[in-house]
């Protein structure tokens, strides 16, 4: 693990005391605490069942520990109802889930304007960035390798894999969040297109300085970020 890195600024993430369990017979994280700085790229690893994907819904606010803060911005997402949290959420996180979460109904540009629907100052943003949320999502999909041929018009239904991937990508950057959390999104892809994935992702984010948390059991890519977090080496459970 590298060293954390000097920063003037208070963290952008910080879990203090926290313990979550999805049942009280079971806990599955046990952190005394954990800080994340603005504009870090962070790795998060550890084994299949260690609570990664836990620990990212914890900062996303989608689950609220027993115990402890998550504090998010300033904010502790642990002291507001669902809805606030819901909101606070579409304002400043993206998240590129797993499965990628993409609407089988909806066009490519339509699910990656969908974040824009739910937040006033992401649309607000992606206006002031291009002109219009779709000329934004266009610029976008262009950036992360999704060209014009393959028709942002078309449902997601018709696309690769690889191209669902980085359409999910383009919904959490599009407005500009302040975090970009992202649970194994290159899993399905080789190892090339895993790291040009990661350069159009960084390259996207630099802009605001935007703060990635990154999940992957793929290690070989922990040095294209900041620092890694061994999860199993700050969970106080025993295994």
């Amino acid at each position: 693990m590298t060293d954390l890195k000097t920063c003037s600024t208070g963290p952008m993430i910080e879990l203090s005391e926290v313990i979550f369990s999805w049942n009280f017979d079971t806990v599955v994280l046990n952190l005394d605490r954990l800080r994340i700085f603005p504009g870090e790229r962070v790795f998060i690893a550890g084994p299949s069942g260690s609570g990664k994907t836990t620990l990212l819904n914890l900062i996303a606010g989608i689950i609220t520990p027993q115990k402890g803060t998550v504090s998010v911005s300033g904010e502790i997402l642990n002291r507001f109802t669902g809805t606030q949290r819901d909101l606070f959420r579409a304002d400043h996180i993206g998240f590129i889930f797993q499965m990628f979460n993409l609407v089988p109904y909806l066009s490519v540009v339509e699910n990656v304007t969908l974040s824009c629907s739910f937040s006033k100052k992401r649309r607000d943003r992606a206006i002031s960035r291009s002109g219009s949320i779709k000329a934004e999502a266009d610029r976008l999909l262009k950036n992360l390798g999704m060209n014009g041929t393959m028709g942002a018009g078309q449902p997601v239904t018709r696309l690769s894999v690889g191209q669902q991937q980085r359409v999910a990508a383009a919904r959490a950057l599009i407005g500009e969040p302040d975090i970009i959390i992202a649970d194994e999104p290159t899993s399905a892809l080789d190892m090339d297109h895993r790291k040009t994935f990661l350069e159009l992702l960084f390259k996207e984010c630099k802009r605001k300085q935007g703060t990635i948390v990154f999940v992957s059991h793929d290690t070989s890519l922990e040095t294209m970020f900041d620092r890694t977090i061994e999860l199993n080496a700050i969970n106080r459970i025993d295994r």
